[in-house]
């Protein structure tokens, strides 16, 4: 037996977009085609879905983000307001990208290809560049580069594009 389903106002889906249980679409929200969301999401106003992102269990995605096509979002993180994240990036379990309502801080931007680990905290307004690697349960304070691996609480530079030769 599925669960509700919550669909706001001016709300658009692609084509083969799959939704699990217990989901909350805000107003304005757009879908591309081949999404997946899963159950106890909320997507909340104005954001924009890429297609074939995958949305895991559990997550909140903030006001006015962005998701480019295939992002995935692992299950509970939390985006804050005017988060946006590029193509074929990955956000991992319980990373929380957070927002500063007060000081009007300007939108995090995530670039293409870029991994942020699991339980990992972004500080709002800042640049994490293409192809970068933030380890888990990494604290980000500062902007990356392009190409770097970071770690750590505060999270530091460890190395420099070199680092993708233990992934490949």
């Amino acid at each position: 037996m599925a669960g509700q389903i919550e669909l706001g106002s001016n709300v658009v889906t692609g084509n083969r977009t799959r939704f699990g249980s217990f989901v909350v679409i805000e107003d304005g929200v757009v879908i591309g085609k081949d999404v997946i969301i899963e159950n106890f999401v909320e997507i909340m106003e104005g954001s924009i879905i890429g297609d074939g992102c995958v949305i895991r269990s559990f997550t909140r995605i903030g006001p006015s983000n962005v998701l480019g096509k295939g992002v995935v979002v692992k299950c509970s993180a939390i985006t804050g307001p005017e988060v946006e994240i590029a193509n074929s990036c990955f956000i991992g379990p319980q990373a929380i990208f957070f927002s500063d309502l007060t000081s009007k801080v300007s939108q995090t931007f995530i670039d293409v290809g870029t991994f942020i680990g699991g339980g990992s905290r972004v500080m709002p307004g800042l640049h994490i560049g293409k192809d970068v690697f933030v380890g888990a349960a990494s604290f980000v304070n500062k902007d990356i580069p392009d190409g770097e691996l970071w770690v750590g609480n505060p999270a530091k530079r460890i190395a420099k594009n070199e680092y993708k030769q233990f992934w490949l």
